[in-house]
């Protein structure tokens, strides 16, 4: 994100005729900041409706990302579970996957960690590492999966209130992880354009894979694939493209010009689409033909995209933010607030205690052997 700077179309600040103080004043009367905190004084005096946008991304991201006390807070999360789980297993490799390690989270995001330890059964592992983590004290609550699609143990931070879920042996998290912070490098459109895009289908409760949402793994390869697009598109090089515009044309493609009934998307190669009959990836009924399909890197005969069933539903809020901005004339101060609905108080974390506050909390479910 360091590519992108604050700009306007002169590459000046854009003040009234009567000066700074007076701009100043106005804006300060104007505009109920309680509504789009994020927006700052700089981003207010923009008048071109694309550069607004670009700067009001850019601080949008600012407000959202984590303070450092929250990064400690995780950090002491983490170093708790780990004390336990090597009490348990010593020689177990631990570490942390998802969006808490690319930096993609989203406040109150919860961590994703991986005990690997192959030798291991999981339903082994869960039970020993259930009762250690009860014996320990730490959680508020803790609820052992061990029969999901991937078992896991879920469970709450009794002094920060910090949700923790903990995999065992599949390794596949630690690769995405890699492919994401070599993306994010190479893209450095990616992540601002992740952070808003996931608090706009947050927004919409379109975010979860559970629910057929498109989750942040999946997120990440079409936004990707978009930005390779763009990348031929200019010739390689998108440095007069602004983030505003990145997203208008985000919005565009996914909701009124992507083909989800007969095109697959790939993001090997520098990006390409293929026809999903090739790989037997076509829909038979109304609603797996027009999923989206997008294959893993990791394994191209593994289609991501089948997890979101409710893809339409997806399309169509994609197809509504792009008329939204596009013809938008309600002379809104935040452009972001016409298409993020989410309460602001809720895009900062709020994590209930502080490090080491020492708060105890009763266990509130047992684990379920």
């Amino acid at each position: 994100m360091d590519k992108f700077t604050k700009k306007n179309k002169s590459g000046v600040e854009l003040i009234g005729d009567g000066g700074l103080d007076d701009i100043e004043s106005r804006i300060s009367k104007k505009y109920d900041r309680d509504q789009y905190p994020w927006l700052s004084d700089f981003t207010l005096r923009v008048k071109d409706a694309f550069l607004f946008l670009h700067n009001e991304i850019l601080d949008f991201v600012k407000f959202i990302e984590s303070s450092p006390e929250d990064l400690a807070i995780r950090k002491q999360v983490v170093s708790r579970v780990k004390k336990v789980v090597h009490g348990c297993y010593p020689e177990a490799c631990v570490m942390v996957f998802g969006s808490c390690a690319t930096g993609l989270n989203l406040p109150n995001s919860d961590i994703d960690m991986l005990v690997y330890m192959p030798d291991m059964r999981e339903g082994t592992m869960i039970n020993k590492l259930t009762q250690g983590l009860l014996k320990s004290g730490m959680c508020k609550s803790i609820d052992p999966l061990k029969h999901a699609k991937v078992p896991i143990i879920k469970l709450q931070d009794r002094d920060s209130g910090v949700n923790v879920d903990i995999s065992f042996n599949r390794t596949n998290g630690i690769y995405c992880v890699k492919l994401v912070k070599h993306l994010l490098k190479k893209y450095p459109e990616l992540r601002p354009l992740i952070l808003v895009l996931k608090c706009f289908l947050k927004s919409r409760q379109l975010n979860e894979p559970y629910h057929g949402g498109v989750g942040s793994f999946l997120l990440t390869m079409i936004t990707t694939s978009y930005l390779q697009r763009a990348y031929k598109q200019g010739g390689g090089k998108t440095e007069k493209i602004d983030l505003g515009k990145h997203l208008i044309d985000f919005f565009e493609f996914y909701g009124t010009k992507f083909n989800y009934e007969d095109v697959g998307i790939s993001i090997r190669e520098e990006g390409f689409y293929f026809p999903k009959r090739n790989r037997g990836w076509e829909g038979y009924d109304e609603r797996s033909r027009y999923r989206l399909s997008v294959e893993n890197p990791q394994d191209p005969d593994v289609d991501i995209g089948g997890s979101a069933y409710n893809i339409r539903k997806v399309q169509r809020a994609f197809q509504h933010a792009y008329d939204t901005l596009i013809f938008n004339n309600s002379n809104a101060v935040s452009i972001l607030k016409l298409i993020i609905t989410a309460d602001p108080n809720d895009l900062k974390p709020g994590w209930r205690g502080s490090v080491g506050d020492g708060k105890k909390v009763t266990n509130t479910s047992k684990p379920s052997m």
